[in-house]
């Protein structure tokens, strides 16, 4: 006989005719319960008495409500468990304090001995399994490893080796803070100031994915995701505005004291220092080791910050230096329209051959990107003959050591060299160098190559084979 809820009649009806079992389930109380398909649990009753429904029996009866079988029988002059009738009332053991307590919520429950099995998709939580012997004892998984581990052990008979196969843990950990949110079929395009972080994405089947990158770059995956549903397109086109791995953070100023007249090196390069007055309070400005000495010498005799800037102004911009290296390639007075082909392929191997760059490789990089076209856009707005994005412009001026304009065919030929140039000395082979121009070198790091990728590549070899022949 079983017995189930009201709402449950149907289920149990077909039960009977096929004869599987039913699981019963009162448990203590557990966290985080899971769903398991094919498991009734039984409401204990809300009184002291207990009226016979169709299909019930009476140690069942007596499970649900947490009592003995014995004890039922005795309370209830019952001889023989096997004779009772729908509509006979029972009387239950009398609770604490005259009423019952809330019933505990059961543990999911599954039957070993009748090898009831559960929902595989079900999520981590405490499963109570009966032995052959009817003994109960308990496991934590999910639903995958709760058949695993019913599987096993009746095979075995040892819950130690069914344990084992089904890798039974704790519960996992919580999970982390929900990423930021884009949505591309509705293109909701994100500030793009926002700082970097993981971004969840949408397509227009409701299927999600993340990646990591700032608001601009995730508007560039939006684009190209939108333009071309490739989400590997889509990944390349954000990593050429920069890394997609977290930036490092930054370092420490340099340190001066204004109290002990700390003169630094005059020679020192533009950067950032500290310095303490008397207070012990700090403010930072930025210049070269000269600039900080005339800071120091002035804000001693003035106790002015405003001053003290001035003063080291007065030898230089306190913003990054604006000086070209020696030997520089200077920009010819014709416009970008007016370069033929031959002309942009002589500026490529000379900033190559300047930053110590095979002229081969960069004249590769130049036909690949653009044909060696200075007008050249793409379609997520990389430019010039390098296709440089223009996110990157800092970053490039930072590595060429002035500053660069990326609309300027000499500029933008040297922003793409000397990113050729960072990526081979970072980079642990030559070919994840160009990948990485491609792609964008933490893309690489973190996923490998994309598909596109290895056309890339493999473009930029035999180029360069064909021009360092």
């Amino acid at each position: 006989m079983t017995v189930t809820s009201p709402a449950r009649n149907r289920s149990t009806a077909a039960a009977q005719k096929t004869g599987a079992a039913r699981i019963i389930a009162p448990a203590a109380a557990v966290p985080a319960l899971v769903a398991v398909t094919s498991v009734t649990f039984l409401q204990p009753a809300a009184a002291d008495s207990y009226t016979v429904k169709k299909g019930d029996s009476l140690s069942q009866i007596a499970h649900t409500h947490g009592i003995s079988l014995d004890n039922l029988r005795s309370i209830n002059r019952i001889t023989n468990p096997n004779l009772i009738v729908e509509g006979q009332t029972l009387q239950l053991p009398s609770r604490k304090g005259g009423s019952q307590a809330a019933a505990a919520k059961p543990a999911a429950t599954v039957t070993a001995r009748t090898k009831e099995w559960v929902d595989s998709k079900a999520g981590f939580g405490t499963w109570k399994v009966w032995d052959a012997q009817k003994r109960v004892h308990y496991i934590q998984g999910t639903g995958k490893q709760a058949n695993t581990y019913i599987s096993v052990f009746l095979a075995t008979g040892s819950k130690e080796q069914a344990r084992a196969a089904a890798k039974l843990g704790t519960a996992p950990a919580a999970a982390k803070a929900a990423p930021a949110r884009a949505s591309v079929p509705n293109k909701a395009y994100v500030n793009a100031r926002a700082p970097f972080q993981t971004w969840k994405v949408w397509n227009a089947a409701g299927q999600s994915q993340t990646f990591q990158g700032t608001g601009a770059q995730a508007n560039a995956y939006i684009n190209t995701f939108l333009a071309t549903g490739s989400k590997d397109q889509a990944r390349a086109a954000a990593a050429r505005l920069g890394s997609l791995s977290a930036p490092a953070p930054a370092q420490a100023p340099a340190r001066v004291s204004v109290p002990n007249k700390a003169y630094v090196n005059a020679n020192a390069p533009f950067q950032t220092w500290k310095v303490w007055n008397r207070a012990g309070q700090s403010h930072t400005f930025q210049g070269t080791g000269a600039q900080a000495n005339a800071y120091i010498n002035t804000f001693l005799a003035t106790g002015s910050k405003d001053q003290a800037r001035a003063a080291a102004a007065r030898l230089g911009s306190l913003s990054a230096p604006a000086q070209a290296p020696a030997g520089a390639v200077r920009a010819p007075s014709a416009p970008a329209a007016n370069y033929s082909t031959g002309s942009i392929q002589s500026l490529v191997a000379q900033i190559a051959r300047q930053y110590g760059v095979d002229p081969a490789l960069a004249l590769a990089f130049a036909e690949q990107e653009s044909s060696f076209q200075p007008n050249a856009v793409s379609s997520v707005g990389a430019l010039g003959v390098m296709q440089v994005m223009p996110a990157n412009q800092g970053w490039v001026s930072g590595l060429a050591g002035r500053p660069l304009n990326l609309s300027n065919t000499v500029d933008n030929i040297t922003a793409g060299v000397v990113m050729i140039k960072h990526l081979l000395n970072t980079s642990s082979s030559r070919d994840n160098a160009i990948a990485s121009y491609y792609q964008g070198a933490g893309a690489v790091q973190m996923y490998g190559w994309y598909q596109d990728t290895h056309r890339y590549v493999a473009g930029i070899n035999a180029r360069y084979a064909r021009y360092a022949g």
